[in-house]
């Protein structure tokens, strides 16, 4: 992790001699401290296999000691090695509690010398930032002057090639360079009239590209409710009387209808007035023509389409009024029993042969007729 930090370093580091130097000293003592932290965390199970061994060993001279100690005649003998083993129990463990705790101290030291180095390289890239940041912004300083000193000294140039001409003009000439900036602020004025021309221009190009695009949608629109008149139009109509809620509508509607031809009525009136007190140009006039043409044809189509939907609005209503009555009767049907509509297969049954009955009955009359002469009137 420190490597890639080291390597993350900005090029403008490297640069600098010194701070490449500490740098590189710096990456040396990290890798020597790794190596030693990779030591000794190798040497941390082997200390702690002979650790083991060690308590084990220990373990066995207790026992063996505790075996010995009825024994009177060898009890010299015993604490001889008892203190012999005592001792190297001692030294092993000072020795490995040194070993430990050089070990413990080199492993803070380490950490503590990463975070110090991590800290100080974390400051060389602030100051990197800042120096990096400073001498930008004196880059741009430097160009926005060299831009002033382009600007002046053309300036410069300019008066200068001025003040010979200037100098060399008579009263005459002097009228003459005044008119001609006369004439300049004339053509820069003109040239202000001709943009703001052609942006109205622009504009009324696409005011009247809006205007047909909606135009095409209000069309397409009139042909669906016309076509969706046509096929509500196939359904039968119901009752007559209309409801008092879709009278209110349509009042609210013709009111609506009626408040925007008002409106319609007074903004033509405004592009008429303004067409009159402006000096328009032919193009302009002939534009003026064709929204005013547009606009026309907009309300007309707005107009039929408000007909169209009040009179779409009416056909759905009365085929709403024939689905009621529809689901009324299907209702009234419901409530009748089987019995009911068995009766009524038996009275169709007993027409059916009823009708039989009349027709060989007619046929046996037309015999008679036929077989004797007479006419019999059976109506």
């Amino acid at each position: 992790g420190f490597l890639g930090v080291v390597d993350g370093v900005p090029a403008s580091v490297h640069q600098e001699p010194g701070l490449q130097r500490e740098v590189l000293r710096l990456t040396e003592e990290a890798l020597e401290l790794r190596f030693e932290v990779e030591a000794s965390r190798k040497d941390i199970p082997r200390l702690k296999e002979r650790i083991e061994d060690l308590q084990s060993y220990v373990e066995a001279l207790k026992f063996e000691n505790s075996q010995l100690v009825g024994d009177s005649a060898r009890s010299s003998l015993s604490s001889i090695k008892r203190s012999q083993l005592e001792g190297v129990r001692q030294s092993m463990g000072q020795e490995l509690s040194e070993r430990y705790t050089a070990q413990q101290k080199g492993t803070a030291k380490m950490v503590n010398d990463f975070d110090k180095m991590r800290k100080e390289l974390a400051k060389e890239r602030e100051e990197t930032e800042r120096l990096r940041v400073k001498v930008r912004s004196l880059e741009v300083q430097g160009e926005h002057q060299d831009k002033e000193l382009v600007s002046t000294r053309s300036r410069l140039e300019m008066e200068a090639a001025k003040k010979p001409s200037m100098a060399a003009l008579d009263s005459q000439g002097w009228k003459s360079a005044v008119q001609t900036r006369m004439y300049e602020e004339k053509i820069r004025a003109m040239d202000a009239d001709l943009d703001k021309k052609s942006k109205q221009l622009k504009d009324n190009k696409t005011l009247l590209r809006d205007a047909a695009e909606r135009e095409q949608a209000l069309l397409k629109e009139k042909d669906d409710l016309l076509q969706k008149v046509s096929v509500l139009e196939r359904f039968p109509a119901g009752s007559s009387s209309v409801d008092s809620n879709v009278i209110k509508e349509f009042q609210q509607t013709r009111v609506q209808v009626e408040r925007l031809e008002h409106e319609k009525r007074e903004l033509l009136n405004e592009l008429r007035l303004v067409r009159q007190q402006k000096s328009l140009t032919a193009d302009d006039a002939q534009i003026t023509d064709s929204v005013l043409d547009k606009a026309s044809l907009y309300d007309r189509v707005t107009r039929e389409n408000i007909d169209l939907k009040m009179e779409l609005k009416s056909v759905e209503l009365e085929r709403e009024k024939f689905r009621r009555d529809m689901e009324k009767l299907k209702k009234e049907l419901g409530n009748f029993g089987p019995d009911f509509f068995e009766e009524i297969e038996d009275l169709k049954y007993n027409y059916k042969q009823s009708v039989q009955r009349n027709v060989l009955l007619e046929e046996k009359i037309h015999q008679i007729e036929r077989q004797f002469g007479i006419s019999i009137n059976i109506d």
